[in-house]
């Protein structure tokens, strides 16, 4: 599985964040859940595949690193070290 399916399967569009994609993880999860379909094997068998993707690539996302794709990276400090050293000796 590559990052655009993982993204797919969650419903997903990077540029992502770590709280978007825990929310999109159990929303997924809610949608497939097996005891929705209790009595009809066949949709039961369709959520057990579909809750299987929906953890894989939930696994594959969360092993990506912060900062890298499909993360948005963090925002530098517009104000530098040298210029936060002079406001505390202030």
């Amino acid at each position: 599985m590559t990052t655009t399916e993982a993204l797919r399967i969650l419903d997903l569009t990077a540029p992502i964040t770590r709280t978007q994609l825990t929310t999109a993880y159990q929303d997924a999860l809610l949608v497939w859940c097996v005891g929705r379909f209790e009595g009809n094997p066949e949709l039961i068998a369709k959520a057990n595949t579909q809750s299987a993707a929906v953890k894989a690539a939930h696994a594959l996302l969360q092993s990506v690193p912060d900062g890298a794709f499909p993360f948005i990276k963090a925002q530098a400090s517009k104000r530098s070290a040298t210029s936060r050293a002079r406001s505390y000796a202030n």
